[in-house]
């Protein structure tokens, strides 16, 4: 494999990422999501994610570049996960809600 196809962790996650937009068939449900994403994101570069009790490898020069960043990609990934799994539940429940409401319109016509 030469060196242009070798894949960091930061592709792995990125294509995790495209994967699951991907499965996610609402375009606003996918819209919500990639806010949030980009917000994280924000976050992340600003610094509120460096209080995790170690410090990262910018603020201190004996930590290790690889362990640090794989400790913030875990810890966004879990974060992302579980955000869009309740965007997705929050999407089924609404489908369902709105069905319900629409049979319910029409049986009482």
């Amino acid at each position: 494999m030469d060196e242009r196809e070798k894949k960091d962790p930061f592709d792995i996650y990125g294509e995790y990422i495209a994967a699951e937009l991907r499965s996610v068939k609402d375009d606003q449900a996918v819209t919500q999501a990639k806010y949030h994403i980009n917000n994280i994101l924000y976050e992340l570069k600003m610094g509120r994610y460096n209080t995790y009790g170690y410090q990262t490898a910018s603020s201190h020069p004996s930590s290790t570049p690889n362990n640090v960043q794989e400790t913030e990609i875990r810890e966004i990934e879990r974060h992302e996960t579980n955000r869009l799994d309740a965007l997705r539940d929050e999407t089924e429940d609404s489908a369902i809600l709105n069905l319900v409401n629409y049979l319910s319109d029409e049986s009482t016509q």
